[in-house]
């Protein structure tokens, strides 16, 4: 599972790394931002329809709160700024990588392994939510 769920953490930020090594527009910014907080939203729904540990059910609600937030954010940004999202590779390589991950966590039944993704993904979440603050 530790492997996996590792897989599962680098699969979300190789992208982003590539797409700053290649040098992305801001239209395509627009769209890789917008897309990987929707992989959350999704990702979090599941965690509140399936899990039946509260902690787990109110981490994926955050998630979903969280991520909408942020989403409803930057479409008022680009919106003023008349930005109109482009996709692009790193955009399509996230959201393959979220709907597989919801394909993942649909067949998921045991409670257990629910949880423990969902608290390994907090925890990932929160040291990378403290690295960023300390900048």
């Amino acid at each position: 599972m530790k492997l996996s769920t590792f897989a599962l953490a680098v699969s979300f930020v190789m992208p982003a790394a590539t797409a700053v090594a290649q040098g992305v527009t801001d239209p395509q910014i627009a769209s890789i931002v917008v897309t990987a907080n929707q992989v959350d939203i999704d990702a979090g729904k599941i965690a509140v329809a399936q899990a039946s540990n509260a902690e787990v059910k109110k981490f994926g609600q955050q998630m979903i709160d969280q991520h909408a937030g942020v989403n409803k954010q930057a479409v008022e940004l680009v919106t003023r700024l008349k930005v109109t999202p482009q996709d692009n590779p790193t955009s399509q390589s996230l959201k393959s990588g979220g709907d597989a991950n919801v394909q993942h966590l649909k067949t998921m039944k045991a409670p257990r392994s629910i949880a423990r993704m969902w608290r390994t993904k907090w925890r990932i979440t929160s040291r990378c939510l403290m690295r960023s603050t300390r900048r």
